[in-house]
């Protein structure tokens, strides 16, 4: 089931999301954030997700790894730096 982010404290917890449009792929969040963000950095980033806590932003679907935009947006803004 595909997944919203709601947040306590330190954790990532989740719910149903509403739809699939929340989901992007890599290469398509890059694209639209490209002052923000390349495809490399996002892959470097979440190469790591199951240590860095973006674990549930992360939807593997075949080899395609899909980017659950609200959660990553609220991990992002959890981060110190």
């Amino acid at each position: 089931m595909h997944a919203l982010l709601e947040t306590t404290q330190n954790n990532i917890t989740l719910s149903p999301a509403k739809n699939l449009s929340e989901f992007s792929t890599i290469e398509q969040l890059a694209a639209d954030n490209p002052d923000l963000i390349t495809a490399n950095r996002l892959r470097w980033i979440l190469r790591d997700r199951h240590n860095n806590g973006l674990a549930p932003a992360v939807k593997k679907l075949g080899k395609n790894l899909l980017v659950h935009v609200p959660t990553f947006v609220t991990w992002l803004m959890q981060q110190n730096g």
